[in-house]
């Protein structure tokens, strides 16, 4: 009787374990590694039944589906990378949605995001996320065609790409209403716009751009970025070039007090000025230093309109890119930009040396 009951005992342990082992099913209440599709076939059911602090893995694919992060601390990751891993948001609406008091420890890294119709990625409504290694293309708004952030919304975005996005205002980013994003490693490129072809900010927004490439974008007003209503961007190691504008109003187009701060920068080849001032409304004003602009001081056309603070440090020579019309901005040996930045050691490029202008200057340029 005993041994009978030994291998009841065996058998009922053996099913239990196959059971556990059952990779088809959900993942316990104790599990903190979330796999899609293994255990959820779409990302959005993956964090619908995430926690916080939970992470979720995303295998390679394309996923069609519009998804909202319902103000969870979690990080989603993809497994191999943008090239190998899509979300499409089949133009229903924003791909990626934040709009629910997100922080910096909500997290989307390594993916492709394309097809959002109001904006790729949407943050919202004091929602503030980290975005990193990400490619945003084909994405269309009213308001951002990659990236919008709107209503105190001021997200952490490191090394992403905006290409081929399309809005009436920020054709790449969109900020308005206090959201003050910190943009590092990012490159806005052949995005279109009505205002603001790469950047548009608005209604006191003062988003921080460093190593940022603005490059080959247009549109009507501000080929590059444009700036409205109250809003002070500081842009250090920013490349603003090759830009394009259908009414010839500026690389950066400016309106209606404005404090804008450019350092170790530079402004080429961007239609009619390098900065362009409006000729209406409350005067603007813009300060300068160690940076390569186009036409020197005269390349800021204030229209009388405004303060320009030109400070030291300045110059006015073709940086002598690699290739821009291939898109590669990065200076030749020979450069007057190499060596030119500000001379403080908190400027200093990755490898010790004087700050080199531009986006790849400085200590994060080696991207």
């Amino acid at each position: 009787m005993k041994l009978i009951i030994f291998i009841a005992s065996c058998i009922i342990l053996l099913i239990a374990n196959s059971c556990s082992d059952d990779k088809s099913n959900p993942v316990d209440s104790n599990t903190s590694l979330i796999r899609v599709p293994a255990n959820y076939p779409t990302i959005q059911s993956a964090i619908d039944a995430a926690k916080s602090n939970d992470s979720i893995l995303v295998s390679p694919g394309r996923y069609i589906e519009n998804i909202n992060f319902k103000g969870k601390s979690i990080k989603v990751s993809s497994t191999e990378g943008i090239f190998n891993t899509v979300i499409d948001g089949d133009g229903k609406g924003s791909t990626v949605t934040f709009n629910s008091g997100e922080s910096e420890t909500t997290i989307l890294d390594g993916f492709t995001i394309i097809n959002g119709s109001k904006s790729g990625v949407l943050c919202d409504n004091n929602s503030s996320p980290t975005l990193r290694n990400l490619r945003l293309t084909s994405n269309h708004s009213t308001y951002g065609g990659g990236i919008g952030c709107l209503n105190n919304s001021s997200p952490s975005v490191n090394n992403v790409t905006l290409i081929g996005n399309n809005a009436h205002y920020g054709g790449g980013i969109y900020c308005w209403n206090n959201s003050s994003p910190h943009l590092r490693n990012v490159r806005i490129a052949g995005n279109f716009a009505t205002d603001g072809g790469g950047l548009s900010c608005s209604d006191s927004s003062n988003p921080i751009l460093e190593n940022v490439l603005i490059v080959q974008n247009s549109a009507a007003y501000g080929g590059g970025v444009e700036i409205l209503f109250s809003s002070s961007p500081i842009f250090k190691n920013v490349t603003i070039a090759n830009n394009t504008s259908a009414l010839s109003l500026g690389g950066i187009y400016s309106n209606v007090s404005l404090e804008p701060i450019l350092i170790n920068s530079i402004v080429w080849n961007n239609p009619l000025a390098a900065v362009y001032f409006a000729t209406i409304n409350s005067p603007n004003s813009i300060t300068v230093s160690y940076s390569d602009i186009e036409g020197g001081r005269i390349g800021i056309k204030d229209n009388n309109h405004g303060t320009v603070n030109w400070l030291g440090g300045i110059i006015n020579s073709d940086p002598l890119f690699i290739n821009p019309e291939g898109g590669n901005f990065r200076l030749q040996s020979g450069s007057p930009c190499i060596d030119k930045g500000d001379s403080s050691a908190t400027y200093n490029d990755f490898d010790g040396s004087r700050n080199d202008m531009g986006a790849y200057g400085g200590p994060y340029g080696n991207w």
